[in-house]
């Protein structure tokens, strides 16, 4: 049977009552009907001065402009941004707020007298020790800071959009944000392959704050870590994590995540030093702490409602072969979220071409200015 043995086999058919040394752990159930933020991060990568300051830093930093995580193509303008807005006024009528952050600019486009609109700038909430910052990490580990923040949020980039009608409870139950506690060994795609290093700086930080009590923390809330909707598969590569009390990576998906200031405070008091070195350095760099540190805590302290891999949607590359993919996604709500990340992979021919494809698709399903558009 192999590792398929004793209680690890009783976890393996799904055994929710669990009757090994600890039992269950209870987690505090919070009201279903907090209210829920959204948060989106933006950049007018084609701004002058902020080119100006980033070229200056850059050359401070020594940062190669052609770098993976740090290339031109993280702030190419899609045109696409006004109908992420026009997605969650038609997909989530129910959102509270919506804090769009920024480095002090805005689309042109923006109504600033829409009544749930906050315009934060990262000077706001990010300590000024940390500005100006080029780089997602010190934004995205310091979201819980935003003034007025609602303790249950959801952080999107401005490439992640709502693509079904959705309610609070797809993101939260019982107070608790909806995650994939899926294991996954990490893989190094590339010799510049920033965030595949931090992605492990991330789950070596993990690991080290929990030490020896990975598999005690698992083995607390086995109808969580081993929940059916993750699949034979995925239960197994869970089994092995357990059987080696070590996290190997935790899946990644680039859409919108649900998070709770609270949790993210935890881990900001667990590992103070750690963050404040990540967020001194104004672009991505290997050695960094992503915002993924704060679901994963959330996951060992059974904090979670366990979803499947496929629960939040669908990742595209923004190249010109998943055209067709795209725009049906986009036209026919396949997904709960979508996500066209752009990155080296994606041509200027690419880019130039599937920019047009897309933002007609986006008008197509969204004709109608949203409440957050002049």
């Amino acid at each position: 049977m192999g590792l398929l043995t004793g209680v690890k086999y009783k976890l393996y058919k799904k055994k929710l009552v669990y009757k090994g040394r600890k039992g269950s752990q209870k987690v505090e159930q919070l009201p279903m009907n907090a209210p829920i933020d959204f948060v989106v991060t933006w950049v007018d990568g084609s701004d002058p001065e902020w080119l100006a300051e980033n070229e200056k830093y850059r050359k401070e930093c020594g940062i190669k402009i052609e770098q993976d995580a740090n290339g031109q193509c993280r702030y190419r303008d899609w045109e696409i941004f006004r109908y992420w807005f026009r997605a969650v006024e038609k997909y989530a009528p129910w959102v509270n707020h919506v804090y769009l952050v920024t480095c002090g600019q805005m689309p042109e486009w923006i109504n600033l007298n829409s009544p749930k609109l906050k315009l934060i700038a990262h000077k706001d909430f990010i300590p000024v020790k940390y500005l100006p910052t080029f780089s997602c990490n010190p934004i995205e580990l310091n979201l819980h800071r935003i003034p007025g923040l609602s303790e249950h949020f959801v952080y999107f980039n401005d490439d992640e959009f709502l693509n079904q009608p959705l309610s609070p409870e797809d993101f939260f139950k019982g107070g608790q944000p909806n995650l994939s506690a899926i294991t996954q060994p990490l893989m190094k795609w590339g010799a510049n392959d920033t965030f595949s290093h931090m992605r492990f700086s991330t789950i070596t930080a993990i690991n080290s704050m929990f030490g020896s009590k990975i598999s005690s923390q698992m083995e607390s809330c086995p109808e969580k870590w081993f929940a059916q909707v993750y699949g034979n598969q995925y239960i197994q590569c869970n089994l092995c994590a357990f059987d080696q009390n070590y996290l190997p990576g935790i899946l990644h998906t680039h859409l919108g995540i649900p998070c709770r200031k609270s949790m993210m405070e935890k881990v900001w008091n667990a590992i103070p030093e750690q963050l404040n070195k990540t967020c001194l350095n104004k672009f991505r760099t290997p050695t960094d702490i992503i915002h993924q540190i704060f679901s994963i805590y959330a996951m060992l302290e059974c904090e979670f409602n366990p979803v499947g891999r496929e629960h939040h949607g669908r990742v595209f590359s923004g190249v010109l072969s998943e055209k067709d993919d795209i725009v049906n996604a986009i036209v026919n709500e396949s997904y709960r979220m979508i996500c066209i990340n752009d990155s080296e992979r994606v041509t200027d021919e690419d880019y130039l071409q599937m920019k047009t494809f897309i933002r007609e698709a986006f008008e197509k399903a969204f004709p109608q200015k949203s409440v957050y558009e002049k």
